[in-house]
């Protein structure tokens, strides 16, 4: 039998309060301090793995150079001998703390075939769930158990809940990839629909460009830009129109044509639903304006 260190209560003073289930190989550790007592800032590392889950508000959290406002509900992983701690001296808050040990960790890591080390060096932060609530509600239930503590069933359900807690932190990981893949492939798509504003654009002629199916496209790109690809293409061709009303000395029948617009009658009404004026009032504006500055330099 290892370690037992179940449901060990230590009053460090009257303000501060811990509470620890587990062994050598994963401990769950809860912490609470009162409003009396001030936590001094710190950082650390150490060989451990850790998972923290605030019960409170936990501002001020340091994660190597960066700091985080750690909210309930969320898990912040820190990898063996990360730097982390707290940015500012706290009072009047709960945590808790799941810790593993370095070699069991490697240990579960290598039983799982979807799951290097390697992705699991790097800080992560993923929401909690009712899977893992549960996980470490039952490993302290068994660790809560005077007599007959069952070794195999406690390491059994470390095993489960440090394997859970590692999908959890690789799934983010992909997640957050995919999204920061997909936010470079729109950002492609702007690129691409602005400087080509002037053409015959479809979104049938924009996806196949991409190699997208026409509706993955228009769902990537509305949670991506929140409006839909034609509106970014009418905006570009406003912001086109309006460059060439302000500086050039194309009439506005070639402005509408330069700028992809079909027919004069389409480019009007939809200058005018964006801007509120027409293009003819838009252009005599900005000339006004223009030459009010000649004149006030000359005097």
């Amino acid at each position: 039998m290892q370690d037992f260190r179940a449901n060990d209560y230590t009053p460090t003073n009257e303000n501060i309060y811990k509470y620890h289930y587990g062994t050598e190989k994963f401990l769950v550790s809860v912490q609470t301090l009162s409003n009396n007592y001030l936590n001094q800032a710190y950082i650390h590392s150490h060989e451990e793995y850790q998972f923290m889950s605030p019960i409170t508000d936990l501002p001020g959290v340091r994660e190597g150079e960066n700091c985080f406002f750690a909210k309930p509900n969320n898990i912040y992983f820190f990898p063996s001998k990360h730097p982390h701690g707290l940015a500012y001296d706290i009072h009047g808050v709960a945590y808790t703390r799941l810790v593993v040990d370095k070699k069991f960790f490697e240990q579960v890591v290598a039983t799982m075939p979807d799951i290097s080390l390697s992705q699991l060096q790097h800080f992560t932060s993923f929401e909690t769930t009712e899977e893992i609530k549960s996980l470490v509600r039952l490993y302290k239930m068994e660790m809560r158990r005077l007599e007959r503590k069952s070794s195999q069933m406690v390491d059994s359900l470390a095993y489960i809940t440090v394997a859970t807690l590692i999908r959890a932190c690789v799934k983010t990981k992909k997640e957050l990839q995919i999204n920061y893949n997909r936010f470079l492939k729109i950002e492609e798509v702007c690129r691409y629909i602005t400087a080509n504003c002037d053409q015959p654009l479809t979104i049938d002629m924009i996806s196949s460009r991409f190699a997208l199916s026409k509706f993955h496209f228009i769902r990537m790109f509305a949670q991506a830009k929140g409006q839909t690809p034609i509106e970014f293409l009418t905006m570009a061709r406003i912001a086109k129109a309006r460059h060439m009303l302000e500086y050039g000395e194309e009439s506005i029948t070639e402005i509408a044509n330069h700028c992809g617009f079909s027919t004069l009658e389409y480019f009007s009404r939809t200058f005018r639903k964006q801007e509120g004026v027409s293009p003819k009032q838009y252009r005599k504006y900005h000339q006004n304006q223009r030459t009010s500055v000649k004149v006030s330099n000359i005097l």
